[in-house]
């Protein structure tokens, strides 16, 4: 299949403000020039869509956050979201399009939460910030209108393989609440570097195969040296995972993780539901107000909320 135009012209812009060779550069060069990126395709926030930044206070330790709330809505679900960016960049206003979106779009509040990123934070101090937002969530649900077993996981990128590590987590402490579900859009899970998209899409367009490589240097010292923890696709047991919904995008070297991730739940008996977009690559979420297959995945995310929601 052929990349989607849209997605062509999309890559044509990205290239003038993202040069290919950011993966190589030093992280606090990456960050500067992945937060110019970003604000190009950050549209406003639609009308009535309201965000407070505070802190999440949690085990005497403060993590910052942001809480996005539609005027007027009331529900009792709660969107835990976490931002990609390879964990090296990123942070609310990064994805602050997307997230307003989909508090906008499923009249749920959304908490985007701003963890710390490596080389400065260790892997493992990223982990723990992604568990105290779930316990600060479960400690705080009253005073804000939620309920915690109403809580579901979002995130792209990185933050997808946060959250799938999360549920993983959870599942293997025999947690008694339990995400509803969790939205994992193109995520990595664990694999190993051999999956047929490694080979027929390591060059594809804002992600290659050397740029993953490049991240797990940074976050991990090398892909080999990532944690059980953070190879949610080896895990034993995944029978007590939440429902999940797994969109993968066609041109993305991690796209099978998302694909052979879905059998896996499948076979355990988990709730899975697969996506693929077509004709997309990574990163795309940003192209949303130009592509009309960014579109269509963002609506499936929508139809899979709003059934979730009315359990």
């Amino acid at each position: 299949m052929t990349i989607e135009k849209e997605m062509l012209d999309f890559v044509e812009e990205t290239n003038r403000l993202y040069p290919e060779d950011t993966a190589l550069r030093g992280p606090e060069e990456q960050k500067s020039i992945y937060e110019n990126y970003v604000k190009a395709f950050t549209p406003p926030r639609p009308n009535g869509v309201l965000a407070k930044d505070f802190d999440l206070v949690v085990d005497e330790q403060s993590i910052p956050a942001r809480l996005y709330t539609k005027e007027g809505s009331i529900s009792e679900h709660l969107i835990l979201f976490f931002h990609g960016g390879g964990y090296v960049v990123g942070n609310p206003d990064s994805h602050d399009g997307f997230t307003a979106w989909l508090c906008n779009e499923t009249q749920i509040q959304l908490l985007s939460v701003d963890y710390p990123l490596a080389p400065a934070a260790s892997y493992e101090e990223i982990e723990e910030a992604a568990r105290l937002a779930w316990k600060w969530c479960l400690e705080n649900a009253n005073t804000y209108g939620f309920k915690t077993n109403k809580i579901i996981l979002c995130g792209d990128s990185a933050g997808g393989h946060m959250s799938a590590c999360l549920s993983q987590y959870l599942a293997d402490q025999n947690s008694e609440i339990m995400p509803s579900g969790q939205i994992l859009i193109y995520p990595s899970l664990g694999f190993d570097m051999t999956t047929d998209s490694y080979k027929t899409e390591a060059e594809a367009p804002l992600l290659t195969k050397s740029d993953i490589e490049q991240y797990s240097e940074i976050v991990y010292g090398g892909r080999n040296n990532a944690p059980s923890s953070a190879r949610p696709a080896y895990a034993e047991n995944k029978t007590n995972l939440p429902p999940t919904m797994l969109l993968p995008v066609e041109h993305d070297p991690l796209r099978d993780d998302a694909v052979l991730y879905h059998e896996m739940l499948k076979d355990a008996g988990v709730e899975s539901h697969l996506y693929i977009g077509t004709g997309l690559l990574h990163g795309s979420l940003r192209a949303y107000q130009t592509s009309p297959g960014v579109q269509k995945l963002y609506a499936a995310i929508v139809e899979r909320i709003a059934e979730w929601r009315i359990r």
